[in-house]
């Protein structure tokens, strides 16, 4: 069980889950160094003589049977790494931006691909490459493989779309399952969730630059068309125009409020502002 952190306060949450686990004979290396996140993880993948590795984020929590519903699903050798629904950890001290971040992540007018990772699951299936989260059970010797072969290549906005890319390339399958359902702290603002979309975008066209058939995926193309379409309006004819829509699909999504308004155009603009840096930044080609 790896967790590599930048010792949030949310840490102590997550280790206290994690000691919960039902699966025997884990052990939890916990990565405090300054590295930047794949650096820490290929580390970890070299050193560590465990056959599974599961990486869990320092803001999450973890059902007790999270680990050991998962590593069920290593019978078959085809497999390289199980993961599932990430859901957004509110409480009722939650914060009206933590409880916005977490409306336009289960939105599917709101975020990339997180409503199908949040309500589907009913059973285990195997998933294309964006429509899991990393959070997940991986069999290490083929994580080392893709992040060694990858190096600086790996776009650092959409790692997991790499490791998954080159898994299937290798003949390996990628499985969404019930039990990996864990629970995650939205972001407490509105500047984190802008910088965490943007990052996104950056990240994901230049997966999009090389493999663009990915890019043609609905899960892919929701947010761009909306944003775009909002800048063209708002910019030949009236503002007002595109707000309205805008308004609308916060309706369609569960009912108007400012906050969630306020979130879902934060995610559109910022993720598409990152496909956009993204389509002119120079990238080593991965494929």
């Amino acid at each position: 069980m790896f967790v590599p952190t930048i010792d949030r306060p949310s840490l102590a949450r997550t280790l206290k889950s994690l000691e919960c686990q039902t699966y025997p004979g884990f052990s939890v290396r916990v990565d405090r160094g300054p590295e930047p996140f794949l650096d820490k993880t290929l580390r970890m993948a070299r050193d560590s003589g465990a056959e599974l590795v599961a990486i869990c984020d320092d803001d999450a929590e973890f059902p007790p049977r999270w680990l050991e519903g998962l590593v069920q699903y290593f019978d078959s050798p085809s497999v390289s790494f199980v993961g599932g629904p990430m859901i957004p950890l509110i409480t009722d001290s939650s914060s009206r931006t933590e409880k916005a971040a977490a409306f336009v992540s289960q939105s599917f007018v709101g975020s990339l691909w997180m409503a199908r990772r949040s309500n589907e699951g009913a059973f285990a299936e195997q998933r294309t490459e964006t429509g899991i989260v990393g959070v997940g059970v991986y069999r290490r010797e083929t994580l080392k493989r893709a992040l060694e072969e990858g190096g600086d290549k790996i776009p650092r906005g959409a790692w997991e779309t790499y490791v998954f890319t080159k898994m299937k390339e290798w003949g390996y399958r990628t499985i969404f399952a019930p039990e990996g359902r864990f629970y995650h702290s939205p972001r407490s603002s509105f500047r984190q969730l802008a910088r965490q979309a943007f990052r996104s975008g950056v990240g994901r066209m230049a997966v999009f630059r090389t493999k663009p058939r990915m890019a043609m995926r609905i899960g892919s193309l929701v947010l761009p068309m909306f944003a775009l379409a909002y800048f063209i309006e708002a910019s030949a004819h009236a503002f007002y125009w595109p707000a309205v829509v805008y308004v609308g699909l916060v309706f369609v999504a569960g009912g108007f409020d400012l906050w969630n308004f306020a979130a879902i155009l934060i995610v559109h603009a910022s993720y598409t502002s990152g496909l956009l840096v993204g389509l002119f930044r120079r990238h080593a080609s991965w494929t």
